[in-house]
């Protein structure tokens, strides 16, 4: 689940990583270890949230402002 706000005043956008539910695992022998990553501008401004370690149901609750 995301969560934007756009500032057109200070011409930022907050986005706000909240949680993921229910990740299938990636493969046999490992637990998933989620993040998410955000781009803006075709990959050219990048940001990633924490590696949440063996988690199905990860909680970043991090905001960004771009």
């Amino acid at each position: 689940m995301l969560k934007s706000f756009l500032d057109k005043d200070m011409a930022q956008l907050q986005v706000t990583v909240i949680e993921a539910k229910n990740l299938k695992k990636k493969d046999t022998l490992t637990e998933n270890d989620p993040f998410v990553e955000i781009y803006l501008d075709d990959k050219n401004y990048k940001k990633k949230t924490k590696t949440k370690q063996n988690s199905k149901t990860p909680q970043w609750n991090q905001a960004f402002v771009l």
